[in-house]
């Protein structure tokens, strides 16, 4: 694995952000070794609250990674304030790798 990659969205408070990564070693599908856990949050820069977004294996053997931040968390971020996240792969030695981070820009909804 390589350093992080940063990629930003743009997402509309009270909608479900879903995004798949595609592991890559060496530019070959990352076979996610038995025992990897992938954990993914959001909080707003210079602050301590973190919101948990999901992030679930959905094929080891071609590193698949599907990590979601439901709807009911979105509707509770602010709109224009500075979020940011990131996605962390931990090994089964305890190794952790942050694989992606940036920015979630929020726009306020029209329809609840």
């Amino acid at each position: 694995m390589s350093n992080p990659a940063n990629t930003s969205f743009n997402l509309w408070k009270g909608d479900t952000l879903r995004f798949t990564l595609s592991l890559k070693n060496s530019g070959s599908a990352y076979n996610i070794p038995e025992g990897t856990v992938f954990a993914a949050a959001i909080k707003e820069k210079d602050t301590s609250t973190l919101y948990s977004m999901t992030a679930s294996v959905t094929s080891a053997s071609t590193g698949t990674v599907l990590v979601t931040l439901p709807a009911t968390v979105s509707s509770t971020l602010s709109a224009r304030k500075n979020w940011i996240y990131d996605v962390q792969m931990t090994d089964s030695a305890s190794i952790v790798t942050t694989l992606l981070y940036g920015n979630i820009f929020v726009t306020d909804e029209v329809t609840s």
